[in-house]
């Protein structure tokens, strides 16, 4: 249990100096984050999972990954900064997904940036 907990801790260090760094990233890098944004968001939440699949033609992981706070709200500023620079689809697509996932983690601080 302390080694997932330790890996949720690196990936949100992780998403979080992307974040910090994305006015560097390229347009390719842009949609990938969103991608990864949708496949954690969805990942084991079987009420999100229809659409996402249809949208972006590819199937989430059926285990559910527990994501903190301050991931999500690491994901969510970075999906502001993709919307804003081109990515409005698939950026509202990343959107709905992390704030359900938010509202389904009981996280109304990430519901509210």
């Amino acid at each position: 249990s302390s080694g997932i907990n330790a890996e949720y801790g690196v990936l949100t260090i992780l998403c979080e100096k992307y974040v910090h760094l994305i006015k560097d990233a390229s347009p390719v890098s842009l949609e990938r984050f969103l991608r990864l944004c949708i496949w954690l968001s969805v990942s084991g939440t079987p009420s999100l999972t229809p659409s996402v699949a249809i949208s972006c033609k590819w199937e989430p992981c059926q285990d559910r990954f527990s994501l903190n706070k301050a991931l999500l709200t690491a994901l969510v500023q970075g999906i502001q900064h993709c919307i804003f620079n081109g990515h409005c689809t698939a950026g509202k697509v990343a959107l709905e997904c992390v704030l359900h996932r938010a509202e389904y983690e009981v996280y109304p601080e990430v519901m509210m940036l």
